[in-house]
């Protein structure tokens, strides 16, 4: 996924939407830095990353910036650190689903472009 623009209208407990990478990324063990670039105008947007196994889940929220500051237009840089304990695959992508992220939703658009997994090495 290079660039998505989402906007989400309704009630706040109806606004879902979770965008995975398509094959997922084969992986070995070792430690991880998932990244995008994204911005929000409320929280509960989330930049994820899930074992194929289903032994691993890391959910971080994009800061609630709306269309001021940061990399300019309220443009972030997120990124966080995955732990991967034998070879799997790896997906990830965004997410405002609370049943996933464990966390309610309060955004009514964001955009997320520039996803990377990257090994960081020993």
């Amino acid at each position: 996924v290079s660039y998505i623009d989402v906007e989400m209208w309704g009630a706040e407990e109806n606004r879902y939407f979770q965008l995975s990478s398509k094959y997922g990324q084969d992986v070995e063990a070792g430690t991880y830095k998932v990244s995008c670039n994204a911005r929000a105008d409320g929280g509960g947007v989330c930049l994820f990353a899930t074992a194929f196994d289903g032994n691993y889940k890391s959910v971080y929220m994009v800061p609630a910036s709306g269309r001021e500051g940061g990399l300019g237009n309220g443009w972030q840089h997120v990124e966080m650190e995955v732990e991967i304990y034998g070879p799997t695959i790896l997906f990830y992508g965004i997410s405002t689903y609370p049943k996933f992220t464990e966390m309610p939703c309060h955004a009514k658009w964001f955009s997320a472009a520039d996803f990377k997994v990257e090994q960081i090495p020993l």
